[in-house]
């Protein structure tokens, strides 16, 4: 959470890597009257969030999307981690010795430009995004988005040490109004990096 993020005024939040979907159930907390875009490619999770917000999606409310989040549309390959759902993340591969044929299937990958057009966003957005290490082909995939109509922005960037810089320099270049601030402290690897970038 932030205070800056201000979600209880927002008029959409797009979920980007849902997974359980904690950050939908969070974002319902705090504004029951938002729409709500979840993004997960990995087909178990997607079975589950269809159950948990059942009652959304009726109210329209509620937009489940299996696809992941990318700088341009088209289609990748997703690698399931079977010993924890959230580490499953899109790989590049250059041969298919590479690639464990059980546990990987091809995904449709959307960008945040394209959703702008899809669901007619506008002003009064946030996007969460925490999509294991795919953060800044995804921003750069809204660079629209960011320079029209400015959506508030929690960006995991602990997964590589430089992601964090990377994410603020994308953000700043589509936008050079946004305000930027790190948060965290994400130690599990060294060395220590932020664990969230917020900017509004």
């Amino acid at each position: 959470d932030n205070p800056n993020m201000n979600y209880s005024n927002s008029k959409w939040i797009i979920d980007a890597g849902s997974c359980e979907g904690y950050f939908s159930l969070f974002a319902f907390e705090k504004n029951e009257k938002c729409s709500v875009i979840a993004l997960e490619p990995l087909e178990e999770m997607t079975q589950a969030l269809g159950k948990t917000f059942e009652n959304k999606t009726t109210q329209g409310k509620f937009n489940l999307v299996q696809k992941a989040l990318g700088k341009e549309p088209g289609k990748a390959l997703f690698s399931k981690s079977n010993e924890s759902f959230c580490d499953s993340s899109i790989k590049e591969v250059n041969s298919f010795d590479q690639i464990n044929l059980d546990d990987t299937y091809q995904v449709e990958v959307i960008n945040l430009d394209n959703l702008m057009l899809e669901y007619n966003l506008e002003s009064d957005g946030v996007i969460k995004m925490d999509i294991e290490g795919a953060e800044m082909d995804a921003l750069e995939g809204g660079f629209e988005l960011m320079k029209k109509h400015k959506p508030k922005l929690a960006i995991a960037v602990y997964h590589e040490y430089n992601n964090a810089l990377k994410c603020k320099e994308i953000i700043l270049k589509a936008n050079p109004e946004y305000n930027v601030e790190f948060r965290g402290l994400y130690g599990y690897f060294k060395p220590p990096r932020p664990y969230f970038l917020f900017a509004w």
